[in-house]
């Protein structure tokens, strides 16, 4: 397992809990829809957020409607969970976004078990690319529409984490922001942590890890990463300083072993 990962586990083990309200929520998608709302259009979408009033389960879902709409829908139940705050929900939405626009590996349409549809979304991107866009991409350039993105989390930064991060990044805002992006995504880890537990979903399920690679990358219909492989995802996509379409400059931050199974 990284050691990144280990030392996450110990630095943020005592994070600041918070929920955030609808106007929070508004800022972030509407920062969300100035930027991206172009590139979804110029390949024939239409981007729109919808927010549910709901007493279940929190969660959000991308689908691209029939009518050309690519439609991000978020329960209201996701806002009020303790865990969430401003930057962990942004990372939620980019995972989101990243469906429509993280590029491949796409989804494919593997029949996983009977109650999971056999046919998949075209050119939807698989979960582990959209949590890899959503870090790697999306959560820095919404840091620059809104600069108290992070706020919730002052005060959890910790110097033992900034080893990798100067060494990816040179100036110190984009050191600082690396550093915020790690403390958002463990954050993030706890909210979908505490989701898949409101949801029933087994125990078993959270902690796959050290899978050995092979040719098949986690994309099937259904098919969602561990929570620490998807913390290794946002790891990487936070470490990679530079893009290229959607791989890293830098082989050592692309899409990690636990993708692979």
């Amino acid at each position: 397992m990284n050691q990144i990962f280990l030392l996450a586990l110990l630095l943020f083990s005592q994070l600041t809990h918070a929920s955030i309200d609808r106007a929070d929520y508004l800022k972030l998608t509407r920062a969300l829809e100035t930027t991206y709302a172009d590139q979804v259009r110029s390949l024939g979408g239409k981007l729109k957020f919808t927010l549910k009033e709901t007493t279940g389960s929190p969660n959000a879902f991308a689908a691209k409607r029939t009518d050309g709409t690519w439609e991000v829908t978020v329960m209201e139940s996701l806002l009020t969970m303790e865990e969430q705050t401003k930057s962990s929900l942004g990372i939620i939405l980019c995972h989101e976004i990243g469906h429509f626009l993280g590029g491949e590996p796409y989804v494919v349409g593997i029949q996983l078990t009977p109650a999971v549809r056999s046919r998949a979304p075209k050119k939807m991107s698989c979960e582990g690319q959209a949590d890899y866009f959503a870090t790697s991409e999306c959560i820095k350039t919404l840091n620059r529409k809104l600069p108290d993105l992070f706020a919730d989390n002052k005060g959890l930064l910790n110097p033992m984490m900034a080893g990798e991060c100067n060494q990816n990044y040179e100036n110190k805002e984009d050191i600082n922001l690396c550093l915020e992006t790690l403390v958002a995504s463990y954050q993030t880890v706890l909210v979908y942590q505490k989701m898949l537990q409101q949801m029933n979903v087994p125990q078993s399920f959270f902690g796959k890890i050290d899978n050995d690679p092979t040719d098949r990358v986690l994309n099937s219909v259904g098919e969602y990463p561990s929570l620490d492989c998807r913390y290794e995802t946002f790891l990487n996509g936070t470490m990679c300083s530079e893009l290229s379409g959607n791989e890293c400059h830098d082989r050592k931050w692309s899409r990690p072993a636990c993708w692979f199974l």
